[in-house]
């Protein structure tokens, strides 16, 4: 196999960074929650170096979007969801399309306030 050619190196590299600040995204996608990622750091320093890598985690981090839901782990929710969810897939079916979104939801509230 060749060594890539250093346009390929930089592809390569660009698609890494893009990779790391995307993954430490998504670990800490809700608002609140927090991960490190010490794993991605001591996995990626070596080809970038720790403190490119720590800067990219923290890039990553800064886009967070969600906040987390305080209903959604409450114990009046966590009682009667699979019930909910059982109804509403029955109802719509298992396999969701795009765009149901807001007719699942609409379900669910209504199973969630006939169940109150």
């Amino acid at each position: 196999m060749n060594d890539p050619s250093v346009e390929e190196r930089d592809e390569i590299l660009d698609e890494l960074e893009s990779l790391i600040s995307s993954y430490a995204k998504m670990r800490n996608q809700f608002e609140g929650v927090t991960d490190d990622c010490e794993d991605i750091i001591e996995l990626t320093s070596p080809l970038l170096g720790e403190d490119e890598v720590r800067e990219l985690i923290e890039k990553g981090k800064g886009q967070v979007t969600l906040t987390r839901d305080p209903v959604e782990m409450s114990e009046d929710y966590l009682a009667v969801i699979d019930d909910i969810e059982q109804l509403t897939d029955k109802e719509l079916g298992k396999d969701y399309e795009w765009g149901k979104c807001f007719s699942i939801w609409h379900s669910r509230q209504e199973a969630w306030q006939s169940s109150a």
